[in-house]
């Protein structure tokens, strides 16, 4: 279930989504999020952690994900500056 309440089947390459901007402090395991891995690389894949630090200056997030074709864990983090939106469903 993601965060919003809509539970989406696995995203597969050739599928059309809807994507919507979102904080990133509303993200949650479960949810598809679209971000920039590389300057011209986006990439669409499902939060399966997110990691939260208290500093001074506020929260700070970080998100591991995995690709739902994918056997593997992302072996990288994402910020929230890289992400673009969450996948709201498909069309």
């Amino acid at each position: 279930m993601s965060g919003g309440g809509i539970r989406l089947i696995p995203i597969k390459n050739e599928d059309v989504v809807k994507v919507v901007v979102v904080d990133p402090s509303l993200i949650v395991p479960g949810d598809i999020i679209v971000y920039k891995q590389f300057e011209t690389h986006i990439t669409i894949h499902r939060v399966i952690h997110r990691h939260q630090e208290q500093l001074a200056s506020g929260n700070k997030y970080t998100f591991k994900t995995k690709g739902d074709n994918n056997d593997y864990i992302d072996t990288y983090e994402i910020h929230p500056a890289q992400i673009l939106g969450k996948v709201i469903k498909k069309i």
